[in-house]
């Protein structure tokens, strides 16, 4: 029976922790900052792609960094 009990506070402090939106808010950081640097110093042409991209990841990682967000814990 302790093992059940074990895994409920596991799976409770794995619930809590939003590992999948932290990972997506980073790689839209990335991305964004990445596409960024594409649209000022490369030597690239059509740089309103770069900008497009930059645009739509920084608009996706405001909307992950607020959906993000934990419920207050029980005090």
């Amino acid at each position: 029976m302790n093992l059940n009990n074990n895994n409920n506070v596991n799976g409770d402090a794995a619930a809590r922790t939003p590992w999948k939106p932290m990972a997506g808010f980073m790689l839209c950081i990335m991305l964004a900052g990445v596409s960024l640097w594409a649209a000022f110093y490369s030597g690239y042409s059509p740089k309103l792609i770069f900008s497009l991209i930059a645009l739509f990841s920084f608009i996706l990682a405001v909307y992950q960094l607020f959906d993000m967000q934990l419920e207050p814990e029980d005090s």
